[in-house]
């Protein structure tokens, strides 16, 4: 005898002596990843790439999940889509839906490309929402390093066409979290940090277009999140988190932002200082 579907399918009343019975849990959410990297783009020759991690609810196959669109930290520079899959794995299991988005490296194409690409991939997720279990009324953003750089600066110009190479809408934002991204390149070099910061070929000289930064300022003021952030503008709620030791983006960026934003009277944003820890790691990882 065959059934069609799972809740049809009949228990076993098989037996034996001995046998224990474990009690499954129906609320349980295992993350999976897809193996299968789509192609949302092709941008200067370059394919990128999108890495999704969905939940998989037994007995809830047919569900739409809530979206984080994921922009890893690399330095602008090539990205592994396989880094971040364990950090989002508690996410998932609350039952969100990850898409982890590439994009161009900046030694391809500099400022703003990063940020045109998340978009891009944005666009993808919603022309192609019917063929994967994801809610795209509920899309929230988030990044982490130049990650949250790229996130935030998209935030930033979500509705009003700034940093796009593509002239169709986005769609709602639910809310943003920015895990210690840069916010102004040019004060980048005067905090202490075990990266070099200024030069031509620094991480953020290759972001400009290969320039010392110090050298140019008002470039660099350009390519960085708190030009972009408008008087009272209204966003989705913004969660910013940054360690107090941070080795390669200094904590003052983000202190930098929070201020930039409460000048300019943006609200709701909540800014949380992790205790102790540096650029990432398990302490941004524990329960609370």
């Amino acid at each position: 005898m065959t059934t069609r579907k799972f809740e049809d399918f009949p228990e076993s009343e098989k037996s034996s002596e001995g046998m224990k019975v474990l009690q499954g849990d129906q609320n349980n959410i295992e993350p999976k990843v897809q193996d299968i990297q789509p192609v949302y783009a092709v941008k200067d020759g370059k394919e990128l790439h999108i890495r999704f991690i969905f939940p998989v609810h037994q007995g809830h196959e047919e569900e739409k999940y809530p979206l984080l669109v994921f922009i890893q930290g690399s330095a602008w520079k090539e990205q592994s889509m396989n880094n971040h899959v364990m950090d989002l794995y508690e996410i998932v299991k609350s039952g969100v839906a990850a898409a982890i988005v590439q994009y161009r490296p900046s030694t391809l194409a500099p400022f703003p490309a990063q940020v045109q690409d998340a978009k891009s991939a944005v666009r993808y997720l919603v022309q192609h929402a019917p063929a994967y279990p994801i809610d795209i009324n509920n899309i929230f953003l988030a990044g982490d390093s130049s990650g949250g750089h790229t996130a935030l600066c998209s935030l930033a110009t979500w509705e009003d066409g700034r940093l796009d190479d593509e002239g169709t809408p986005l769609p709602a934002l639910r809310g943003c979290i920015d895990f210690y991204g840069p916010t102004h390149l040019e004060q980048m070099n005067y905090e202490p940090s075990l990266v070099e910061h200024r030069g031509e070929h620094s991480p953020e000289g290759l972001e400009i277009g290969g320039y010392d930064v110090v050298d140019k300022p008002e470039l660099a003021y350009r390519c960085s999140p708190v030009a972009y952030f408008k008087e009272r503008q209204n966003i989705p709620p913004l969660l910013i988190l940054h360690g107090s030791k941070d080795t390669q983006v200094p904590f003052g960026q983000s202190v930098i932002l929070y201020e930039r934003l409460k000048e300019l009277k943006i609200d709701p944003v909540e800014f949380y200082q992790v205790k102790g820890a540096d650029h990432g790691g398990s302490l941004f990882c524990a329960r609370q």
